[in-house]
This record gives structure tokens, C-alpha cells and sequence, in this order.
């Protein structure tokens, strides 16, 4: 897993200096082992890892005016469709996976008083908008929403569990030997809902330091999981805030240079049309319209340069569930435990962005989560069972 990290920030080097950008990669490894976990411990929701990439779409893309439809057909935030609120669409392919384990994985039967294995492989695919208003020092970024599918499978590891021996033989930690007591495997699919909103009279910007909180709202529907969540996350930055300046003008600058060059392809095919002087009068002065934003656009990337920003981060969630598919054993067992409703969970760590944000580092040592089962319908008898987990989580994106 370490060579992998190592080969991507190699592929990162050879393009974080390029100046137009619509695409960004990203890498994301989730473990209770490594990566800064308070606990070093191998249980529950044991490991997650993730690769995806995110391309920008036209205003004219179909996709793009789907999603700004949909926004507005289920009336999300109207001041969002406000004059002077502006916006950008994006889509997002994922592939992902999920194991969980119970607290003993070195017992190879079932374990009636804990969890069961499950591992949950998936493809997801989302679109997303997100608003922002220009501002004279930038752009103030106000909310986003989000749509998505996920399509896979649940039950075994499959080759994560493969994956999985080989870290622990390499750490000379304890093997997991119960996946044959995984749970019942079964197609998978989740529909996610997401939006986030700006508290404007809880954020606020000074001289070198700022505060950005956003509400956060998900909503998640499917056989894996069936529940919805509210969260409110705190960025507390000390050198800049990343309020995406070069992300969303590199984005404007190829989406201008696109309604270029279709307006000097539509200038060539009517240029000898006398009929049609007034249409090419009108592109023409379109075309000078746009080669002054483009010059514009260039020289705004040029000046401002955001060579690094670092920030601190604090997400509360509160989980209310109805279904987890991963706890849902099916085996011919009789597991001895219980789904919890609710459930919250604390994640705190840093982001950090470099190169003029092309390059963005994530590390969030600490992810804890509140019990999601009960054995005998025992609550918790301390603050440690209550926060009966806790993992780190890395992620890494790169834009070309």
C-alpha cells in the first residue's frame, strides 16, 4: 500500500504546475491500524480505500441543466438561484470498498455476541453543483448539493480480504480468520442525497487567520444502508483560506476558450454569407468579448497564486438509522445483537493545499463513532463504550 501512495505523488509531480485544470484525481486509504488512529486496533469498520476522479461540466453540458433543475424543483435554498449567486457542475466516478470485522478477528466461527464480516464493494457515480458569489478579493463559497448512485455488492471482501492478510503479515499483525462468517452476499445499491450551506454569521475572515462552518445534510437510501445524517463542520485555517480561486477560474478559463472556438468555427461557416452580416457582426463582437475575458481570466491566475494554505477541521455528526445492511448477518445464525437508531460521530484532523491548490492533502487522525449495536440491549456503561471506535483516514487529490 505504501509503494501505491508512493507512485501516485510521483504521477502528482509531473503535473501540479500545469495552469488549466477541469479534472481532479483523488486517493483516499481509511484504517484503525495506521494513519494516526488514537486506538491501534483491528475491529469493526477496519479498513475503507477509494480512488476517484471529478470532471467540471459546461452550463451547456444536458447534465449540468439537469442538476441545476433538479436543485430547483426540489427547492433547495432559493437564494441560491439569486442574481449575483453563480455556479459550477461537476461529475464524479468512484470505486470504493468497506470492511468490517468484529472485535476478535482471530476466532475463525461465528462470534454470536459482535458484528459479523461484511465487505462492501461498490462503483459510485455523482453530480454535484456548487454556489459561490464573486467577491472583489475572490469567491465566497455559500453551499453545494449532490446527487449520487452506488451499484456493487455486500457480503465478502473479495480480494480486500486478500488485501487485507498481506497488510497484516506485513505489520505482523494478527490475520483475520472469520470471513467465512460474512454476511449473505447480495447486489447492493444506495441513492445519496447531499447538501451543504454556509453559516454566514458563523464565519468570518481576518487578517491571516478565518473561520468557515457549514451545515451539512445526507440523506442515504438503499439495502446497505438506510438512514440520514446532520453534521456541522468548522474549518479554522491560519494562513489562507482554499476557497478554490484557481480551481473555478482554470475551469472558466478552458469552458471560455470551448465558446471560443465555437464561435470562430460559426464566424468561418457563415463568412461569405451577405445575407447574415448582422449575425456576423454580433460574433464577432462576442469574440472580442471573450478573448478580453480570457486574457482577464489568465491574468487573475497569474497575480493571485495561492502557493499554500493549511487549516484545521472539526466535523460532529448525528446519524439516524433505520437499516444497516453491514450488521445484517443472514447466515443461519442467530447473532445476539441489536441496531442502534442513533448513533454520532467526531471527526477532526487537517487539510493542507500546495502549488496553487493542484495538490490537497487531507489527514484525520481522528474518526470516533458511538456504538451502532448493543449486545442483550446492554447500553453502554462509560464514556469509552460509548465511543467505541476510533479510525484515521488519509486522503490525497491531485488536479491537472
Amino acid at each position: 500500500m505504501k509503494k501505491i501512495l508512493i507512485i501516485l505523488l510521483l504521477i502528482t509531480s509531473l503535473n501540479v504546475f500545469s495552469e488549466e485544470t477541469t479534472t481532479v484525481f483523488g486517493f483516499q486509504l481509511e484504517n484503525d491500524g495506521c494513519f494516526g488512529s488514537l486506538f491501534k486496533t483491528d475491529e469493526f469498520y477496519t479498513n475503507g480505500f477509494s480512488m476517484d476522479c471529478t470532471t467540471l461540466l459546461s452550463d451547456e453540458d444536458p447534465l449540468s441543466q439537469f442538476i441545476d433543475n433538479l436543485d430547483r424543483g426540489l427547492r433547495y435554498d432559493q437564494k441560491f438561484h439569486n442574481e449575483g449567486v453563480n455556479n459550477i457542475s461537476s461529475r464524479s466516478i468512484r470505486i470504493a470498498q468497506n470492511m468490517y470485522t468484529p472485535q476478535d478477528i482471530e476466532i475463525s466461527t461465528p462470534i454470536i455476541d459482535d458484528r459479523p464480516y461484511a465487505g462492501w464493494t461498490h462503483f459510485d457515480f455523482s453530480v454535484s453543483n456548487q454556489y459561490f458569489i464573486s467577491e472583489d478579493d475572490g469567491y465566497n463559497h455559500i453551499g453545494e448539493s449532490q446527487y449520487g448512485i452506488s451499484i456493487g455488492s455486500l457480503g465478502d471482501a473479495g480480494a480486500g480480504a486478500t488485501q487485507t492478510v498481506v497488510h497484516h503479515k506485513s505489520d505482523d499483525a494478527p490475520i483475520p480468520e472469520g470471513w467465512d462468517n460474512h454476511v449473505k452476499n447480495r447486489i447492493a445499491v444506495q441513492l445519496n442525497l447531499g447538501r451543504s450551506k454556509k453559516i454566514e454569521c458563523l464565519s468570518k475572515a481576518f487578517e491571516t487567520l478565518w473561520l468557515s462552518t457549514y451545515w451539512n445534510r445526507n440523506l442515504e437510501l438503499g439495502n446497505v444502508f438506510l438512514r440520514g445524517s446532520q453534521s456541522i463542520t468548522l474549518k479554522y485555517g491560519i494562513i489562507k483560506e482554499p476557497d478554490l480561486l484557481n480551481y473555478h477560474d482554470s475551469s472558466l478559463l478552458n469552458l471560455t476558450r470551448e465558446k471560443l472556438s465555437d464561435i470562430e468555427e460559426k464566424l468561418d461557416n457563415i463568412k461569405d454569407r451577405e445575407d447574415l452580416k448582422n449575425e456576423r457582426n454580433k460574433l464577432e463582437e462576442d469574440k472580442k468579448n471573450i478573448e478580453k475575458n480570457i486574457e482577464n481570466i489568465k491574468g487573475d491566475i497569474k497575480d493571485r497564486g495561492i502557493p499554500f494554505t493549511f487549516n484545521f477541521f472539526l466535523t460532529p455528526k448525528l446519524f439516524i438509522s433505520a437499516y444497516n445492511g453491514t450488521l445484517d448477518a443472514q447466515t443461519g445464525v442467530d447473532y445476539n445483537i441489536e441496531e442502534v437508531p442513533v448513533f454520532v460521530q467526531i471527526q477532526w484532523g487537517m487539510e493542507i493545499t500546495a502549488f496553487n491548490e493542484h495538490l490537497y492533502l487531507s489527514i484525520a487522525p481522528i474518526n470516533f463513532r458511538s456504538v451502532e449495536f448493543l449486545v442483550d440491549n446492554d447500553p453502554p456503561q462509560n464514556i469509552k463504550d460509548f465511543f467505541y471506535h476510533s479510525w484515521g483516514q488519509v486522503t490525497l487529490k491531485c488536479r491537472y
